[in-house]
């Protein structure tokens, strides 16, 4: 491989991303981006500085490299996680909302704008950059909430999980920050909770008042 250009950048960084309203098929606004500087960055940051994208990111991981167990997509907002089937050792592919350098990851541009295609932008800064790194371990700021995953599998060992949060900061509709679409990966398993009419792999939820809440969900079996 060769590389061009500063290793040390240090510059905000815009990227076009776009919305093809014209298209019929689910994939509208879908993004394949990459953490552009030689540090880790803070996928929250990240969302917090960007409005024009649904709040959530995905990772695709190829598990252990079967189709019918391990590849699909994990996802992170600021709900939190959700993880892909486990790997021969164990290891379940569970984003801890920090970006490597170098990391590719999905994200979904919002339809607000009427062109087709629609172009919009995002933006990597030097604020988002963080010291924290996968092999180390950080303790994580508090959570003022529960978090509830729910997972399914099937007879080959395929797994799939949503992600519901129940916290001060949601509300029972959509919120770019707290509520992720289903990006499914995996045409033999998908878990979904219902929102309006749409699939989501991460639902935020107030925090709950009585002992009961009803949450629709939903699965694809292939």
């Amino acid at each position: 491989l060769t590389f061009t250009g500063d290793i040390a950048n240090s510059k905000s960084i815009g990227i076009d991303i776009t919305y093809n309203s014209s298209s019929t098929t689910t994939a509208d606004g879908w993004n394949l981006i990459g953490n552009p500087y030689p540090s880790s960055i803070s996928a929250s940051s990240f969302l917090n500085d960007n409005d024009s994208i649904v709040g959530c990111v995905y990772f695709w991981d190829d598990g252990n490299g079967t189709i019918n167990r391990g590849n699909d997509y994990a996802s992170w907002n600021e709900t939190g996680p959700t993880a892909t089937a486990a790997d021969d050792a164990g290891n379940m592919g569970d984003p801890n909302g920090t970006i490597a350098i170098g990391q590719g990851f999905f994200v979904q541009a919002l339809n607000t704008i009427s062109s087709s295609p629609s172009t919009s932008y995002i933006y990597f800064r030097n604020s988002q950059k963080t010291s924290n790194i996968s092999n180390q371990f950080f303790v994580p700021d508090p959570f003022e909430g529960s978090r509830m995953w729910l997972g399914i599998n099937n007879p080959e060992s395929a797994y799939n999980e949503i992600l519901l949060g129940f916290m001060p900061e949601a509300t029972t509709g959509n919120d770019r920050l707290y509520d992720a679409p289903k990006l499914k990966g995996n045409p033999n398993i998908a878990f979904y909770s219902l929102l309006e009419r749409k699939d989501y792999a991460i639902q935020g939820l107030p925090v709950l008042s009585t002992d009961q809440v009803d949450i629709n969900l939903g699965f694809d079996a292939g």
